[in-house]
């Protein structure tokens, strides 16, 4: 249980890519508490590529340096005035990209009594990389994302080609962003 620990708790799982060659991938959890419950896991990936030490010595450090990020982040947006969030959660979100190296960050708002998601926030790690915020998406444009975004579930997409049949127009709608695979994860 990830409330039993305390501090980054992290796993690795082998996976096989689409051209059979194996991968394997890194996983960090931090969970975080208020008030003696938990009320929010913080969640990354990355593949590491080999098992050999320099590769477990870098993923210590990895580790060390996410641990860190995660908690400086949390405590900042724990200590921050209504007044000043968005501007936490923008610091935050570059923190993440610098750190991650991850390409995008995206922050859906879900208003499942409208039947829609506001794309409200969008980073890219290029500077150059502009992205219109407050977008509104339509469940029925992505009606197997939204599904499980509404069911709270975490889950990631390794590859666009591979979603369901029935996720047609997710997987249209996120080649027209440029998404080769992504990682959801619910905020509370």
């Amino acid at each position: 249980q990830l409330t039993d620990k305390k501090g980054m708790v992290s796993h690795e799982l082998n996976v096989l890519s689409k051209d059979n060659n194996r991968i394997r991938l890194e996983i960090w959890s931090h969970p975080q508490m208020s008030g003696g419950k938990l009320s929010l896991i913080q969640n990354l990936a990355r593949t590491t590529g080999s098992d050999s030490k320099n590769a477990s010595r870098k993923s210590l450090e990895r580790k060390e340096k996410l641990q860190d990020l995660f908690q400086d982040i949390s405590q900042n947006l724990i200590q921050c005035e209504d007044s000043g969030i968005h501007e936490m959660v923008e610091v935050s979100i570059d923190r993440i990209l610098k750190t991650t190296q991850f390409d995008r960050f995206t922050l859906f708002l879900i208003l499942e009594s409208q039947d829609r998601l506001i794309r409200s926030v969008e980073k890219h790690r290029e500077e150059a990389a502009n992205f219109k915020q407050n977008v509104i998406v339509p469940f029925k444009q992505v009606p197997w994302l939204s599904a499980k975004l509404v069911k709270g579930e975490r889950f990631s997409i390794l590859n666009v080609d591979d979603l369901p049949v029935e996720a047609i127009s997710d997987q249209q709608y996120l080649k027209s962003r440029a998404t080769i695979s992504s990682l959801y994860a619910p905020i509370y």
